[in-house]
């Protein structure tokens, strides 16, 4: 396990032991006027979760616009539409 996961791991118990005393001083800011305390209770209180990154679109044409832009079958040209 490298140094990260560790302190990731510690810093969740510790939020686990003072989950009380947290709110509670965030709630208090957030009555003193501090926007940003209010802005992370309403974000808990919602369960909003960070938003993911937006998935990249492939460039270039969709399979069905490259299929749009092939020519059109047409039946009983020779070489085209029909077996021989």
């Amino acid at each position: 396990m490298d140094g990260v996961e560790r302190l990731r791991m510690a810093a969740d118990r510790a939020l686990g032991r003072n989950v009380k005393k947290l709110s509670d001083r965030l709630a208090q800011r957030a009555v003193d006027g501090n926007l940003a305390s209010l802005r992370v209770l309403v974000m808990l209180a919602e369960g909003k979760k960070p938003r993911p990154e937006p998935v990249k679109k492939p460039r270039g044409p969709s399979r069905a616009q490259r299929l749009a832009s092939e020519p059109e079958w047409e039946e009983g040209k020779e070489g085209t539409g029909t077996r021989e």
